[in-house]
């Protein structure tokens, strides 16, 4: 077998992180002799995104999606309509989720909906007079 020794940038330990590396092979033979240079580029690996949650009712708290990556654990932004709040009052915003890692990259957008709560109408106390009398009720809205 032919001896040899691979270093990138320097260095014995074959990279993993992405990036650009030298790559240098030189043969420590007896009978062979040669050395040769390359340049390795790792890139980002792909990753999933997955934003639920995207319709919600308004009451009067902060509202946010919820996001699963795969792989699991990678951390990620969340901006609503390009901001880092997230909303409160009823309306369509965009959520888009980017990819905050040193490995992985993705970004996803889609749009959460906050509904407009219902509102219960009560009338009480209704009169109503047929001989001209005053009419009287009392409205109350929950």
């Amino acid at each position: 077998a032919l001896n040899y020794n691979v270093t990138y940038n320097g260095l014995s330990e074959v990279p993993v992180d992405p990036g650009r590396y030298t790559v240098n092979v030189k043969i420590s033979d007896k009978t062979y002799q040669g050395e040769a240079n390359a340049e390795l580029v790792i890139t980002k690996a792909v990753a999933s995104i997955q934003i639920n949650d995207l319709t919600q009712i308004y009451d009067g708290k902060s509202k946010k999606v919820n996001i699963i990556t795969e792989p699991p654990g990678i951390q990620y932004i969340v901006k609503y309509n390009g901001s880092d709040l997230q909303p409160i009052t009823s309306g369509a915003y965009d959520a888009t989720v980017t990819l905050n890692d040193h490995r992985y990259q993705a970004s996803q957008s889609e749009t959460l909906v906050i509904s407009k709560r219902s509102a219960l109408i009560n009338f009480t106390n209704l009169l109503i007079s047929l001989l001209g009398f005053l009419h009287q009720f009392v409205l109350q809205i929950l």
